[in-house]
């Protein structure tokens, strides 16, 4: 289901749920959860395999399954069952550049959230002379 959205050139696969998002060059896979403002470019989506159910204690988890609200994701692979939370930003990193985070990785300058990761809310990973240029990244064409 594509609610509000904005989407070019993207691969979209079935179960998915995008609201109110921008996705552009980019491959979206099953059941993936792309929440409002969330914008990806240049980018591969894995999706998952089941859909968020409640924990044992009756809640649904601290960072829902897919992307959060207003994340911004360029030039990522995102595994299958990864949690991206609210007001993350993923820049690539100049190729050649090898990181291991504490819930991702960097491989010749591609970052990859590894299945069943989850990166904070808050979070940002990317080159650090790059947060300058992050409202580049919104609506390019």
């Amino acid at each position: 289901m594509v609610e509000h959205s904005s989407i070019e050139n993207v691969l979209l696969a079935e179960g998915s749920r995008i609201q109110e998002a921008y996705i552009r060059h980019s491959i979206v896979g099953a059941r993936s959860q792309i929440r409002s403002g969330a914008e990806i470019v240049d980018s591969i989506l894995m999706g998952a395999e089941y859909y968020d159910n409640t924990t044992d204690s009756g809640t649904l988890p601290e960072i829902p399954l897919g992307i959060g609200r207003n994340s911004k994701i360029t030039g990522a692979i995102i595994d299958k069952n990864a949690r991206v939370g609210e007001n993350v930003v993923i820049l690539p990193f100049p190729r050649g550049t090898e990181i291991n985070g504490e819930s991702w990785m960097v491989r010749d300058g591609i970052v990859v959230v590894p299945k069943n990761s989850s990166v904070k809310p808050g979070s940002y990973i990317g080159p650090a002379n790059a947060s300058c240029c992050l409202s580049s990244i919104h609506r390019v064409k």
